[in-house]
């Protein structure tokens, strides 16, 4: 393999990883809300 195919390689690997590490962080900050009645409460939307 090259230079440049293990660079974006480890590139790609980080950028997954990383979204998942990201993903994971947030939920655990920000906890997805139970159903109430059937119905999600209204606060339960992404404030982003």
């Amino acid at each position: 393999m090259t230079t440049t195919a293990i660079v974006m390689m480890a590139v790609a690997i980080a950028t997954v990883w990383g979204g998942l590490a990201v993903s994971v962080a947030y939920l655990v900050t920000h906890p997805v809300e139970e159903e109430v009645d059937g119905r999600q409460n209204s606060s339960a939307h992404l404030d982003v």
